[in-house]
């Protein structure tokens, strides 16, 4: 029979145990510290939170929602967020699409008398004044049907003259 050849003795490198079992070590620390720093921010949110609960249960401190209003820079104190026109102007621009490519200039103002139901229904519109800028009077027409449905009730028949700007608008 042939003579076989030798397999290369292949000798892999030492490994320090030591140096290994150090690394693992500093692994395990690392999660541990990481594990104990979540667990301490979650117990801070849940404290927040408790604190919010009893703060809301005290009479007068009950919170009003995320759909709230804000309040306005002029007003007097004893009303709460901001005039219905207010509101009922800023959600019609939120629904407002005008390309500032498609008007040239940025003086295009216009006046429009909105009636809304007190559920919050668009009952009629009319422009008061036109900017004489098609493309400027066609968003904002678009625009208040768009908002023929406003998305809290407000109470009461309202009728507003609201005036509509479009350097304002594109801000």
């Amino acid at each position: 029979p042939k003579p076989q050849p030798k397999k290369p003795v292949v000798t892999k490198p030492a490994v320090d145990q030591e140096k290994l079992r150090q690394q693992r070590l500093e692994a395990l620390r690392k999660q541990r510290a990481e594990e104990q720093e979540r667990q301490q921010r979650q117990q801070k949110i849940d404290e927040l939170k408790q604190r919010l609960a009893q703060l809301n249960a005290e009479p007068g401190n009950e919170t009003k929602g995320p759909d709230a209003p804000v309040g306005e820079i002029d007003g007097k104190g004893t009303e709460e967020g901001v005039s219905h026109s207010r509101w009922i102007q800023e959600y019609i621009q939120q629904q407002w699409r005008l390309s500032k490519y498609q008007v040239a200039g940025r003086d295009a103002r216009a006046k429009v008398k909105v009636i809304y139901s007190s559920k919050g229904t668009l009952l009629d519109f009319q422009f008061l004044e036109k900017s004489g800028v098609t493309q400027f009077d066609e968003s904002l027409k678009n625009a208040i049907l768009k908002s023929r449905e406003l998305p809290n009730p407000l109470g009461k028949r309202v009728e507003y003259d609201i005036n509509f700007n479009l350097d304002e608008m594109q801000e």
